[in-house]
């Protein structure tokens, strides 16, 4: 299974971008409209779409959780969104469901 992870942009040139956080990724670009500073969801190395940075912290909350519930550590405090509140279907979803 491949998995998409959220990359702050650290420089732009043509069709290739450089993440530096962690370590050094270059990443092709097909994101569209993206500068330094930017985030992305990467798969595969490449930069399939721009993320607002509350997205982009969101999704590297939940693989942190993930990775944590495999190795038994406590995990619940990467989930805070979603801890006590009562799940929905996104917009797509609901509508086939009639749950609009």
């Amino acid at each position: 299974m491949c998995i998409g992870a959220p990359r702050k942009l650290a420089s732009v040139d043509g069709h290739v971008a450089r993440s530096v956080e962690g370590l050094v990724l270059d990443v092709s670009l097909l994101a569209g409209d993206v500068a330094a500073g930017d985030w992305v969801l990467v798969h595969v190395g490449t930069a399939v779409r721009r993320l607002e940075e509350q997205e982009a912290l969101a999704v590297r909350d939940a693989l942190a959780a993930a990775d944590a519930a495999a190795r038994g550590l406590p995990f619940e405090h990467l989930l805070a969104d979603l801890i006590e509140r009562e799940p929905t279907l996104p917009p797509h979803l609901a509508a086939e469901e009639g749950q609009q």
